[in-house]
């Protein structure tokens, strides 16, 4: 579980958030952007 939760915070992260507590917030209420952070094509790659 720890881990899934590193991984969402780093995807906050890369996508340009400061304030992952309001990122959380956001996503949580926006499930269309939330979809949106997740890479889905192959040639994605998290850094």
């Amino acid at each position: 579980m720890a881990t899934l939760r590193n991984l969402a915070l780093a995807m906050m992260r890369g996508a340009g958030h400061t304030n992952i507590a309001a990122a959380c917030r956001h996503y949580q209420h926006c499930l269309a952007d939330a979809i949106n952070l997740v890479p889905t094509s192959e040639k994605a790659a998290l850094t």
